[in-house]
């Protein structure tokens, strides 16, 4: 069976590393430059669970396999230790395994299913179950179309698809103007972007999630 995953991150890479240690081959797509790319966009960041509830026991296999010691599973590790620590030896496990094939810098475009149409079988039927996928990607090379999967995982996650600060969820009124001048996501405020220089800084947190708990508790610390 081959198996497309789209993503690198945490849950692409377990996956992955399921997939091949039960002996299916793997095709994982990831749009960064490295494993966990988008994980260390917050690589500053403390994660909010301990190793223990972020490392599967095949992970954990891997590493010993490896000879890499375990991350001491009662800590809570930064993003960028997260990935150093545990997800890049993942990484690297895949990387080598002929049952894996690893596409950094790639992104994934659209996924179809061989010769159907987005509306033809839309419902479940033997037609569709018996079509591969195809997915259109796009890299250093161009555009390519990678075909034969039998099964499709999307691992993108969410957190690069930021909420609008609208009420209702829409962009509030001269939000998308300004969109590159707002950071949607939890910020280093070691940088001087928020600290240093003549002037003082001020700095406006919306919301009241946990990423707005996290910033607000760096920013007063």
């Amino acid at each position: 069976m081959n198996l497309g995953i789209l993503g690198g991150g945490p849950v692409g890479v377990e996956m992955a590393v399921a997939a091949v240690r039960s002996g299916l081959t793997v095709t994982l797509m990831e749009r960064g430059p490295q494993i966990g790319s988008n994980v260390l966009s917050w690589g500053h960041v403390k994660l909010f669970s301990p190793n223990s509830l972020n490392h599967s026991t095949a992970g954990l296999a891997v590493l010993q396999e490896m000879g890499v010691p375990h991350p001491a599973p009662e800590l809570f590790p930064t993003g960028a230790e997260f990935v150093s620590g545990y997800l890049s030896h993942l990484g690297r496990y895949l990387d080598n395994s002929d049952k894996c094939k690893v596409l950094l810098g790639t992104q994934v475009l659209s996924v179809g299913r061989e010769h159907l149409m987005k509306a033809q079988f839309c419902t479940k039927s033997k037609e569709r179950e018996a079509s591969k996928f195809r997915v259109l990607v796009v890299g250093d090379g161009g555009e390519e179309v990678i075909e034969g999967f039998d099964i499709i995982i999307d691992a993108t996650g969410t957190y690069g698809n930021h909420n609008w600060l609208g009420k209702g969820g829409i962009p509030a009124k001269g939000e998308r103007g300004l969109e590159k001048h707002i950071l949607y996501n939890i910020p280093d405020v070691s940088t001087d972007k928020f600290f240093g220089g003549e002037e003082p800084k001020v700095s406006m947190v919306v919301g009241g999630g946990a990423s707005a708990v996290t910033t607000l508790a760096m920013l007063q610390g």
